[in-house]
């Protein structure tokens, strides 16, 4: 056992990238508890690749290499026990948030839950309102292609801004349609009650549609036309709340609360009731670090990029990338990131071919083929699957 504890800790001070004296105490005390969960540097063998040329988790914080997918994945699975105690201590020390990895297993829908007991991870495409635009199907094709099973986690207890890209195109939806001379007409809908102009600041989840209904149970419902129970969404607004009303040190300084019917970011204390009531909710600064150390024990995995030149995303891109290099200097692992087409605007784009069609899900997996070099190119050509889809 010294002999391995020794290499070990060899394999530690071998690469400045474990510099931090507290982390490295940090791996040394989880080997000390747990010696047998340990091959020599199995913590350390995504980080360091990290810095060698042409691996599928490259310094852009990715994994885009389709044909290396599998392979990193099993990597990862195989280390998810010491994964898991490396995150729930980080997150107990940065929070005091106990079992954190156990309390993300029993937020997540039961259909994810069975997939993992069976050894299925599951690709995760978070958006606020999730939908049926070319992305989320997209997201739905590239899960069944790499063996995943897709879950979209929705965020409604977040607050409309009209700047924001996605939030607005769930509400003034841009559908599209193929007409009988083979142009592609797009036309937009405002589907909210007080119209768009008037939401501004509102939480998402009090917006009213025009049909007297909820905006998330609008999207719901028409998910539900399209993938019926294969691409489940589930709300993580509980959960965050739930973090939030048990961290015990870093809580935030401000918290957001509805102010005259607008969600402001409001300096000083809450309580646990209103985090775990929803009538607060944290800034991404905060949970982010919450947010990414779900992604890296391999059972979830995240579909998302910020490398969009287009898309105003510098300061999320910035919040991303110290996340990430926190992560894995803290808890000796990348968290499982795939890369996917940047959500440009074709991608918010609502084929209602896909709605009027029945089974329509299930045909486009049919047609769809993964024959591509990165997950870049085949998110970016199944999004373009289902904007030509026309029944």
């Amino acid at each position: 056992m010294a002999r391995r504890k020794s290499s070990f800790l060899s394999h530690i001070f071998a690469f400045g990238f474990w510099s931090k004296r507290y982390s490295i105490k940090t791996l040394v005390r989880l080997f000390n508890q747990h010696p047998n969960l340990l091959d020599l540097g199995d913590m350390l063998d995504v980080p360091c690749n990290l810095l060698q040329k042409n691996n599928p988790m490259s310094a852009s914080y990715y994994i885009n290499r389709v044909n290396c997918f599998n392979e990193v994945l099993k990597s990862r699975l195989e280390k998810r026990v010491i994964a898991r105690l490396a995150v729930d201590d980080f997150i107990k020390r940065r929070y005091g948030i106990e079992c954190f990895t156990h309390l993300v297993h029993t937020h997540l829908p039961l259909l994810a839950q069975n997939a993992i007991s069976l050894g299925q991870s599951v690709g995760v495409l978070a958006r606020q309102v999730p939908g049926i635009c070319a992305e989320d199907v997209a997201m739905y094709l590239l899960c069944r292609k790499l063996g995943l099973l897709p879950l979209a986690l929705s965020f409604t207890r977040d607050t409309f801004v009209g700047m924001s890209h996605d939030k607005r195109h769930r509400v003034n939806i841009p559908w599209v349609e193929w007409s009988k001379k083979d142009k592609l007409v797009l036309k937009y809908e405002d589907i909210s009650k007080d119209g768009i102009a008037n939401i501004e600041r509102r939480r998402l989840d009090s917006i009213v549609v025009k049909d007297r209904s909820s905006l998330i149970d609008y999207h719901k419902s028409v998910r539900q036309q399209i993938f019926n129970d294969s691409y489940p969404m589930d709300d993580v607004s509980r959960f965050h709340g739930e973090l939030l009303a048990r961290a015990t040190i870093n809580r935030p300084d401000a918290v957001y609360r509805d102010v005259d019917g607008k969600d402001t970011l409001t300096p000083g204390s809450y309580s646990a009731e209103e985090a775990r009531t929803l009538v607060v909710r944290p800034p991404a600064g905060w949970y982010y670090p919450l947010y990414l150390s779900m992604f890296v024990t391999g059972e979830l995995i995240l579909l998302d990029t910020y490398e969009n030149p287009e898309g105003n995303v510098f300061e999320a891109k910035a919040l991303f990338e110290r996340t990430m290099g926190m992560l894995v200097q803290e808890c000796g692992f990348m968290p499982m990131v795939i890369q996917t087409t940047p959500l440009c605007l074709d991608m918010m784009f609502c084929n209602r071919h896909i709605l009027a069609t029945p089974h329509s899900a299930e045909t486009l997996c049919d047609r769809a083929r993964l024959w591509h070099t990165t997950t870049y190119d085949a998110s970016r050509h199944f999004a373009d699957l289902a904007l030509m889809f026309r029944g």
